[in-house]
Order: structure tokens, then C-alpha cells, then sequence
């Protein structure tokens, strides 16, 4: 991915959907990658939190998505 910079190291995500799959990186400059693929056949919805901060999203069948978290100063 051109958003997971060299030195990224990989955080922890969690999944409860058994069609949707994550990953997540955290950049040195402090923003958080995170990548879903949903390999269904149907829109998926999910729900992304983090620091007790929540959104909502849905994924598309079968595709793979990158979502980009950066940090307020």
C-alpha cells in the first residue's frame, strides 16, 4: 500500500465479521492505516473505534479498502 510508509510497524485489529478481514499499521508520523477487504458477496457494514471515538462504514462485496487516521495537533 503507498499509505503503509517503510517503518510502519503493525498494530493490533480486530475483526468480528467472518467475511471481513483488517490489518493496521501506525506510520511514524503517528497516523494509522487501516486496510479491509471483504471477500462476500454482499455490502458489509462495520463499525471502526478507536479512544472510545466510533464510525460507522460499509465495505462493498469483494473489494478492499484503505482508510488513513491522522492525528490532530
Amino acid at each position: 500500500s503507498k499509505f503503509i510508509r517503510p517503518d510502519a510497524k503493525r498494530i493490533m485489529s480486530v475483526s468480528s465479521g467472518n467475511q471481513i478481514l483488517t490489518t493496521a499499521f501506525l506510520n511514524k508520523d503517528k497516523s494509522i492505516v487501516i486496510v479491509i477487504m471483504n471477500d462476500g458477496n454482499e455490502t458489509k457494514k462495520f463499525t471502526l473505534e478507536l479512544n472510545n471515538k466510533i464510525a460507522n462504514a460499509q465495505a462493498l462485496a469483494h473489494s478492499i479498502q484503505t482508510i488513513i487516521l491522522t492525528p490532530i495537533n
